[in-house]
């Protein structure tokens, strides 16, 4: 199945990832990022925040933003 994810870290970027049914977000999430920390940041699916154990559905948006922003 796909998603879209949008990461607002840095330059961001966008894109669609392909993803296995029964893919938590903080699976998702793990697989995405290096940091390892999503307490780090604000996580969305649809525009709305959601629990870690969130399972994605085919065509959920995903949008990572940092809570804070370096040099800020």
């Amino acid at each position: 199945m796909q998603v879209r994810y949008l990461n607002n870290e840095g330059e961001g970027f966008a894109g669609i990832k392909e993803v296995e049914e029964k893919t938590t977000l903080s699976a998702f999430f793990a697989q995405q990022t290096e940091d390892g920390e999503p307490e780090r940041y604000t996580i969305r699916v649809n525009n709305q925040v959601t629990e870690a154990e969130y399972l994605l559905q085919d065509g959920d948006r995903v949008t990572v933003t940092p809570k804070n922003i370096s040099g800020a």
